[in-house]
């Protein structure tokens, strides 16, 4: 009825002004790029979409051109141009909301791409009234996709309608699919997410288990379908406590198999804080389901199963969205494991810790901005950064003495992704044009610490010792200060150096630092715990009476007690991880504290979600770590965070 209608049109339009016999009619390329577009053949499509507008009709029909638009869009969105693509849904929805039934079809599905780019950019409010408006002008079987997309958005919701949109759905494939056990088996899959969200459990359970049976059950074949049911299921009968059948189902879908645990060596992945607008809460748990492109960006995030709600899912998400690998640590990956992946996480109660080189970092800044020489504005995400800056830098490129290029410089040298050789090639040309424009002191501090590529800790601290022999560096406050700090530092099996003592004096006693200063108050707070280690506590109680911070503000800007024993050991692979093959990592959060204990140790990222957080946390509660003075002897140090892998033994 569409394809007749929409002839019509066209015909009229071309009947309206006669014109010279050409290849093809209006007509007949319209069709053909119809039938290009449903055959999935998108280049050819839109080259002969784009045949179509270089021969615009002399009545333009705006339902004509909106139905045009809707298809464009459709393979604009395959081939990944979403801008292109939501432009011409942007013109096309309005103009074909009013029209009649024969035009329904091609506004059904411009709302179900719109709802579409909503959801992939984990904006479900947004793309539930575009579902609603889809739903409302399908009719049969045109209905499921709708209802499947609305179950999704709205299973994390409080009341029954995301579970009416799963029913609905699963009766229409009943009804118009039945002998295709795999889309049968997809909507049962869907129903049970529905279910395990609003927690019952045992129906999900055995919804799921309906899904594997249509799938063929359990065997070694493995598709994209069948790690989705099995990754439910295995959640599903965790939950519903049936812990052996959910580390068989879990071992079905391949997950925790990768050699070298590739995923746990990302470069950028944090979990979303506690609180918020979200309101998460420590106790809040989600499984994010994930992909991974070839540049170790994230291609698609999206809650599977979370407490707290919506939006406590959608955090979760977006977090993930924002994770980055490097490209050789992504080619270790499985194909199928880079499209689709989960995780297990909860949020954080700290947020990041300030660093000693922050005051450096915050001076510098400043001093860029003095220039008109602003850092640049990136996406959080590395992976999604870097091309962004690169284009700064190359736009540049051709005036290597302009001072513009250090902003895209220091946004490559910051970027992890950055191969080694590249980053020193970006660093001599941003310490050139630095220098060229006469830096502070603070500046050059930062430069030069910056420089330091030792990883022996005796040779780190020779450098930083010979940057603070420089007399203009000493003339310094911030910088002068940053680098005895540096020196002093505690490290992992490395004592401070000899002469920490006096230079955490130095910093204290320095004159042009303002009281309530970070740096001071961090070497107060070093005194203080070397003090108590010594035996001396009223020292130790002086020093800290001086910082005028609570303990609890003393445990965020402290500096870290560094770990003295790791609390690992070969037993500590769990038996059943050990038995069904997995291996794995778990990213720890806990609270270390005044005698070097840990407390309130918990997982806030696991892979494969549910297998070692138990065994990680306990390798956790085992460890050691410097003491520190706290008058009550309470917390040193909050919201540490200690990644262990899982390899399995021999």
């Amino acid at each position: 009825m569409m394809t007749s209608m929409i002839s019509l049109l066209l015909a009229a339009a071309q009947a309206a002004t006669p014109s010279p016999a050409a290849p093809q009619s209006r007509q007949q390329l319209f069709d053909d790029a119809t039938k290009a577009v449903n055959d999935g053949q998108c280049e050819e499509a839109l080259k002969l979409f784009a045949a179509l507008d270089a021969r615009p009709a002399s009545k333009p029909n705006p339902a004509v051109e909106a139905v045009i638009g809707v298809r464009k869009a459709i393979c604009l969105a395959r081939l990944d141009r979403g801008e292109e693509s939501e432009a011409l849904l942007a013109k096309a929805i309005p103009v074909l909301t009013p029209l009649g039934p024969q035009y329904h079809g091609d506004l059904r599905d411009a709302h179900l791409l719109r709802a579409k780019y909503e959801v992939a950019g984990l904006d479900y409010a947004s793309a539930l009234p575009h579902l609603e408006k889809a739903l409302a002008v399908s009719t049969g079987f045109a209905r499921y996709e709708p209802l499947s997309l609305l179950a999704r958005v709205t299973m994390f919701d409080e009341g029954s309608q995301a579970l009416a949109y799963a029913d609905e759905g699963l009766a229409l494939v009943r009804q118009h699919l039945p002998d295709n056990k795999k889309s049968i088996a997809a909507a049962h899959t869907t129903r049970a997410r529905v279910l395990l969200n609003q927690g019952q459990h045992k129906q999900a359970y055995e919804e799921l288990r309906k899904a594997l049976s249509l799938q063929g059950g359990l065997d070694l074949k493995v598709g994209v379908a069948d790690i989705i049911t099995r990754s439910d299921l295995a959640l599903a009968a965790l939950l519903a406590g049936d812990e052996d059948a959910a580390r068989k189902y879990l071992a079905y879908t391949g997950a925790g198999r990768t050699e070298e645990s590739p995923f746990g060596s990302a470069v950028a992945m944090h979990t979303p804080m506690c609180g918020g607008d979200a309101g998460l809460k420590p106790e809040d748990r989600a499984v994010v389901e994930f992909g991974v492109t070839d540049d170790g960006a994230i291609s698609h995030a999206g809650p599977i199963y979370a407490t707290g709600g919506r939006e406590a899912a959608l955090e979760f998400a977006r977090a993930v969205s924002q994770w980055s690998w490097r490209p050789e640590q992504v080619a270790k990956i499985p194909l199928l494991f880079r499209y689709l992946t989960r995780v297990e996480l909860r949020c954080s109660t700290v947020g990041e810790r300030p660093g000693l080189t922050d005051t450096l970092q915050s001076d510098f800044d400043q001093w860029l901005k003095s220039r008109g020489l602003a850092p640049l504005d990136l996406p959080d995400s590395p992976a999604l950064a870097l091309p962004v800056a690169q284009a700064a830098h190359d736009r540049l490129k051709g005036d290597p003495d302009n001072p513009q290029r250090i902003a895209p410089l220091m946004a490559l040298l910051d970027n992890p992704l950055v191969a080694d050789k590249d980053r020193q090639k970006y660093r001599q040309e941003a310490e050139r044009l630095i220098m060229r424009a006469s830096p502070p002191a603070g500046v050059r501090t930062l430069i030069g610490i910056r420089r330091i590529a030792a990883d022996d800790v005796d040779d780190y601290r020779r450098h930083l010792r010979s940057l603070l022999a420089d007399p203009v560096i000493q003339a310094d406050a911030h910088g002068a200060a940053t680098l005895r700090l540096l020196i002093a530092e505690r490290h992992y099996r490395k004592p401070p150096p000899d002469d920490a003592d006096a230079l955490l004096q130095a910093v204290v006693g320095d004159s042009r630092l303002p009281a309530d200063d970070p740096l001071r108050v961090a070497a107060l707070l070093e005194q203080s715990s070397r003090a108590a280690a010594a035996g001396r506590i009223e020292d130790a109680r002086a020093a800290f009476d001086e910082t005028g911070l609570t303990e609890q503000q003393c445990e965020l800007i402290g500096i870290q007690p560094a770990m003295r024993r790791t609390g690992a050991s070969s037993s500590d692979f769990p038996m059943e991880a050990m038995r069904w093959g997995f291996e794995g990592w778990v990213r720890t959060e806990f609270d270390i504290l005044a005698d070097g204990r840990t407390t309130a140790q918990r997982a806030i990222i696991a892979y494969p979600p549910f297998v070692f957080e138990e065994a990680a946390t306990g390798i956790i509660e085992d460890a050691r770590f410097q003491s520190s003075y706290r008058p009550s002897g309470g917390a040193a140090c909050s919201g540490r965070q200690q990644q262990i892998v899982f390899r399995m033994p021999g």
